[in-house]
């Protein structure tokens, strides 16, 4: 499949599936939904706000989710997790003085912030959707907080 055509399904999920807040009632308008969080938070803001209960449990999403060996090949599986691997952030909420120099200095290098990691995972969100081909109902996790 060329990008354009990733391009254009994405887009597709996107407006189909992802309401204009909130959580998505199926699991490819979430999928999408939850690695454009992560990218936003980590482009606009930085990783200021990563968090638990928003951040933290859309990346354990993403991990239980895309980790299906009926959609990907094991090369495939491992770029996913090496790709998710880098995303992992510590909770600045859970952490004494997140905002200090040294906290700053130690965690802001880390912050990935190139689009081709989360263009490469909305491809595999599109991939997952492409096989499963129909809307999978997902059931809205109460602890999310965004």
């Amino acid at each position: 499949m060329s990008q354009e055509e990733y391009d254009k399904e994405s887009k597709r999920i996107w407006q189909t599936y992802v309401p204009k807040s909130g959580q998505s009632e199926t699991m490819q308008g979430e999928l999408i939904r939850a690695v454009e969080r992560l990218r936003n938070e980590a482009q606009r803001n930085g990783n200021i706000n990563f968090s638990t209960n928003c951040h933290i449990r859309i990346l354990n999403f993403l991990k239980v989710t895309l980790n299906d060996d009926k959609v990907f090949d094991r090369q495939t599986l491992q770029e996913i997790e090496d790709d998710l691997e880098k995303l992992e952030y510590p909770d600045v909420f859970e952490i004494e003085n997140s905002m200090s120099d040294e906290f700053l200095e130690e965690h802001l290098p880390g912050i990935y912030l190139e689009d081709d990691l989360y263009d490469r995972l909305i491809n595999r969100v599109v991939d997952w959707d492409l096989y499963y081909k129909e809307a999978i109902p997902h059931e809205k996790d109460e602890k999310l907080t965004c």
